[in-house]
């Protein structure tokens, strides 16, 4: 969970399991911060897409890495990782978005679809439960426990970390805005 004080960066954070969040690849997860016991963007600098990992490892690369999403406005996106490979800005993403679910694979920084979006247009103030499941080389997004996006893919294989980052652009820095998160987990 994300219970802390307003204001705490993602990076300075740490979860009740005792988790940590680290930078992927030197993205400014600072620019994601604490608010009322969740986690949103508060600025929106051109080019970047705040993405952090959590310090725990899967025991294997078979988990789900899942969210709780709540838009309180509809102009940004929030990306769930899962198989992320530390260093290399590789691993499967779910992102999350104003118009559409989109499954994905990141290999060296370039970002293929897999299967077809899922179109799908969040209610604002509603909580959303988002998951990346992966089992072997069968990939899913899933909205509610309800899978919207699935495809087999092999290119990644190792356990990796989860993560979550947040892309888009931004109405302003505002606390009332944005797509906010109160959890994130990996269970597999």
């Amino acid at each position: 969970t994300f219970t802390g004080t307003d204001g705490t960066a993602i990076t300075a954070h740490t979860g009740e399991t005792g988790a940590t969040w680290t930078d992927w690849l030197g993205t400014p997860s600072t620019e994601v911060a604490i608010q009322s016991n969740r986690i949103y963007r508060i600025n929106n600098f051109s080019g970047h897409t705040p993405t952090a990992y959590a310090s725990g490892s899967p025991s294997s690369a078979d988990y789900i890495v899942e969210s709780n999403i709540v838009p309180l406005s509809l102009t940004n996106n929030v990306r769930l990782y899962g198989r992320m490979v530390v260093g290399a800005n590789t691993g499967y993403r779910v992102v999350f978005d104003v118009a559409a679910t989109t499954l994905q694979k990141v290999v060296a920084g370039a970002a293929t679809t897999l299967g077809s979006p899922y179109s799908f247009v969040p209610t604002l103030s509603q909580s959303y439960k988002v998951g990346l499941r992966m089992t072997g080389t069968l990939i899913e997004a899933l909205i509610d426990d309800v899978v919207v996006a699935s495809a087999t893919d092999s290119a990644i294989a190792a356990a990796g970390k989860a993560g979550i980052g947040f892309g888009g652009t931004l109405d302003a820095a505002d606390t009332t805005k944005c797509f906010h998160v109160d959890r994130v987990w990996a269970t597999g």
